[in-house]
């Protein structure tokens, strides 16, 4: 019988679900981040953007077509298991399964047809130029349709993996994932492939491991002593709480989506795809941060929701500062060796990508408060306050759209990086602000005195750089 404190519980369980996150990050992260250095080195930054570019089409089709459902199911699972009623584990991943079939072939349809509505739309409002661009990217683009529907289903079985805080399940799904993936890039790059062919064997290899991650949903789920059902099912009310959750955890991935389709539309041409071939090493290199966040912002859900099931504020209030705590340490930490050696990080990807020192350093500003999401987010939605999160996350969504358009036409990569800066420390004051209001949480000193570390460490950077 363990006799420990509630909260030493809570907490021991979360250091634990952190260095399996951990492992699973530093997987998938530096796979990720490896596919990416392989493909800028083996090919040129136009068709570096052409790779994004589909990626991104797919990506977009996949967080719709989850839509929140894998985050649903973590807090469904987590709240459940803590006694604070809700359907049954069982019923929860059950119910996660059928919407996630259904939303991947919903989202699957709409890409495979993607190219041509937009190619029609193109030509209609006289862009017959942008049409022929998509055009030629039509059959890799359907035949990513297929991607949509599986990974789908790998992100519900993620979402079940961490409400039942198995998190040793999900490092094993991600190295049956990502390792297999990074062989196939660098095989292709070294039989100097066509870049479509890639594509089509990461597609292949995605059929193989959804299979292999939805054994292991089911051993999960058995082995917590749980049934699978869909009695009592009720899919809008699913949908609504996967919704309210989706913007947060997509955020990320949104902000990326809509700052590579500015730049893609301001550009004509091969233009358009060098300059997002450009800007995704600066992006992947600042979202390094992900790398030790994202594990404690996946253990952070279940964490929350077992605090309030102690029915004790000061065991929320001790979550909260620890989590940020965590966070403000490795963001001004990171932010110091982007910082400080610039050209070391930008070299990895060749020395075409070392001239963008000034919108890197200015873009790693923006993402080390970006970055401080991966604790807010997970303590204000496990709260019952993802509405106002969502809102926050939109509103920054849109001020990055009005303050991009500009800066871009004017300073190219520098101004989307200013952009960024400009989108993100609002936001992230509005969170702060937010769990010192609703939660009674007194954090406004000690966010303060982060946002005064981070500003100094960029201006004594950038001093000493240019002045």
């Amino acid at each position: 019988m363990d006799n420990a404190a509630p909260h030493q519980r809570i907490f021991r369980r979360l250091s634990r679900n952190v260095v399996y996150l951990m492992a699973d990050s530093a997987v998938a992260n530096v796979s990720s981040f490896a596919i990416l250095l392989i493909v800028a080195r083996a090919y040129w930054p136009a068709v570096v953007g052409q790779v994004v570019t589909v990626m991104t089409i797919a990506s977009v089709g996949i967080l719709l077509g989850d839509l929140g459902n894998g985050q649903a199911s973590t807090l469904l699972i987590s709240r459940a298991l803590a006694g604070m009623g809700g359907p049954s584990p069982g019923r929860t991943a059950a119910a996660g399964l059928a919407q996630a079939a259904a939303g991947g072939l919903l989202l699957g349809a709409g890409v495979f047809f993607l190219p041509d509505l937009v190619a029609h739309l193109a030509e209609r409002f006289g862009q017959a130029e942008r049409a022929q661009e998509i055009i030629a990217l039509r059959g890799i683009v359907r035949l990513s349709a297929v991607w949509v529907v599986v990974a789908t289903s790998l992100r519900q079985a993620g979402g079940v993996f961490a409400g039942f805080q198995k998190m040793q399940y999900t490092l094993a799904q991600d190295i049956v994932t990502q390792v297999p993936l990074l062989a196939i890039t660098a095989a292709a790059a070294l039989a100097a492939c066509e870049w479509q062919w890639i594509v089509r064997g990461w597609i292949g290899w995605y059929v193989v491991a959804a299979a292999v991650a939805l054994g292991l949903l089911v051993t999960v789920v058995r082995r917590g002593g749980e049934r699978f059902s869909l009695a009592g099912y009720r899919p809008l009310g699913r949908l609504r709480t996967g919704a309210a959750l989706f913007t947060p955890i997509a955020a990320g991935f949104i902000l990326q989506y809509l700052a590579i389709a500015i730049i893609w539309w301001m550009n004509t041409g091969e233009m358009g795809y060098r300059s997002v071939g450009f800007f995704a090493p600066l992006w992947t290199l600042t979202r390094g941060y992900e790398v030790l966040l994202m594990p404690l912002a996946t253990a952070l859900l279940p964490a929350v929701s077992d605090a309030h099931g102690t029915r004790d504020p000061a065991v929320l209030a001790s979550l909260v500062r620890r989590s940020l705590l965590v966070t403000g340490l490795a963001s001004v930490a990171i932010l110091v060796m982007f910082v400080a050696v610039p050209h070391l990080f930008l070299g990895l990807f060749g020395a075409k990508y070392t001239v963008f020192v000034l919108p890197f350093v200015v873009l790693a500003f923006g993402v080390a408060f970006e970055s401080q999401r991966c604790a807010l987010d997970p303590l204000l939605n496990g709260s019952g306050l993802a509405r106002w999160v969502t809102a926050i996350d939109w509103a920054k969504f849109a001020l990055l759209a009005l303050l991009a358009v500009p800066l871009f036409s004017r300073h190219y990569l520098t101004g989307m990086s200013i952009a960024f800066v400009g989108a993100f420390v609002p936001a992230w004051l509005a969170k702060v602000a937010l769990i010192r209001w609703r939660l009674g949480i007194r954090i406004l000193a000690p966010a303060a005195a982060l946002a005064a570390l981070l500003a100094a460490t960029v201006g004594v950077g950038l001093a000493l750089r240019y002045l």
